[in-house]
């Protein structure tokens, strides 16, 4: 065994990512045994949790700050009372785990208040401190997604990122794009700044029974799915659906059906269009499914929608099956022309229309490009590389805090 340990701030909750089923990747962090144990911490959880994974190697702690008997409260204010009143216990808590846990290394997966909370800790501790980038959360901001203010201010942010980006001993952006994104705006911090892609388990896309799907959903064998597995918002260019949707039939091209999983908060207003454009025979809108049935779905589509994709379009091509992405943030990275998928400019229908009908007449192209989104993505997402390569990083980090003390 290693004998090494990783403490892991994350924003999300483990009842979250369970429903995704997506916990199997809390295994990565492992990184193929480089750490005997990591520890991961949810600061912002509304429930308390204390869950114990793959014989213990994975310890997951939610210190929570609403009761559970009282999920149900629908006032906001109350709610920020529970959050301010028990936020003293939940640091105690945090630093009792921590501390007994003893990590060798400090990660935090966003420059802001998780940020806070890495820093802070290492400093107590005197442990090396390390943050992960996985947005770029400028452009988030710019489509009302996912993004992060303070007092309703992304100047406010944007000071709190430079601090804890000086203050962190390595930056590790998940792309080439956020590398140079924030290398242009920090040129000072360069040094320390190393990408660190996402691992992908390319064993958990195989042996699916694809025909599933077009039974369960009453599609006929002979029409094409366009699929779209995501939340259904801003960020996603949901509305844009529509707008493919109406191109393609006045190309004549009407024998698709774009099958939706997921949920969000614009799915009735994206129903609501659908219904007054008339296009309801072209959409299935399937609510949020499992993600056995989000596999299935990618490898029977003719197309995976993902305007705006991050672990979604690595998934897709892991899947065999070509994407359609804007040329925004890190998609050209893993989307190429005619190579693994439709790279189109951001809203250029026309483009991906004239691109599908393309392919859609040449069957021998398309599978060339199945496979080759398959090769390309496993390239430089397969789990032994990436796990290769973070191990270094974190080794590097760990050398350098040991010589100091």
């Amino acid at each position: 065994m290693s004998n090494r340990k990783l403490l892991c701030f994350i924003f999300s909750n483990y009842e979250e990512i369970k429903k995704k089923g997506v916990e199997d990747t809390y295994s990565f962090f492992l990184e193929n045994g480089y750490f005997d144990k990591v520890l991961f911490i949810f600061p912002f959880a509304k429930f308390s949790n204390n869950i114990y994974l793959k014989n213990e190697s994975i310890h997951i702690f939610q210190s929570g700050w609403l009761p559970k008997h009282f999920s149900k409260i629908n006032y906001k204010f109350l709610k920020y009372l529970f959050f301010i009143f028990f936020f003293p216990k939940i640091l105690i808590q945090i630093y009792k785990k921590i501390k007994l846990f003893n990590p060798d290394i400090i990660r935090s997966t966003d420059p802001y208040y998780l940020g806070i909370f890495g820093l802070l800790f290492s400093k107590i501790l005197k442990k090396p401190f390390v943050v992960s980038v996985h947005s770029d959360y400028d452009l988030g901001d710019r489509l009302k997604g996912h993004s992060f203010r303070i007092f309703g201010s992304r100047k406010f942010a944007k000071k709190l990122e430079r601090y804890i980006f000086k203050k962190a001993d390595k930056i590790f952006p998940i792309s080439e794009y956020k590398k140079n994104k924030i290398k242009m705006e920090y040129p000072e911090l360069a040094s320390k700044i190393f990408t660190f892609l996402h691992p992908f388990d390319f064993d958990k896309v195989n042996h699916q029974n694809t025909s599933l799907i077009r039974q369960e959903f009453k599609i006929h064998k002979n029409k094409k799915i366009l699929s779209f597995a995501g939340r259904l918002s801003p960020e996603n260019f949901v509305f844009d659906l529509c707008k493919l949707s109406e191109s393609l039939n006045k190309k004549n091209f009407k024998d698709y059906i774009i099958l939706i999983f997921g949920d969000g908060e614009l799915k009735e207003k994206l129903q609501i269009l659908i219904n007054q454009k008339n296009l309801e025979q072209y959409f299935i809108l399937a609510g949020f499914q499992p993600r056995e049935k989000v596999i299935q779905l990618r490898q029977e589509s003719f197309f995976s929608i993902c305007f705006m994709g991050g672990m979604s379009l690595i998934e897709t091509l892991a899947c065999r099956c070509p994407a359609i992405c804007y040329n925004i943030e890190r998609h050209s990275e893993l989307v190429i022309n005619n190579k693994t998928g439709i790279l189109a400019e951001e809203h250029d229908i026309n483009f991906i229309v004239d691109s599908l009908l393309f392919y859609s007449n040449n069957p021998a192209e398309l599978n060339k490009i199945s496979s080759q989104a398959y090769e390309h993505v496993y390239q430089k997402h397969n789990l032994k590389k990436i796990s290769e390569i973070k191990s270094k990083l974190y080794s590097e980090v760990i050398s350098i805090n040991d010589k100091k003390i």
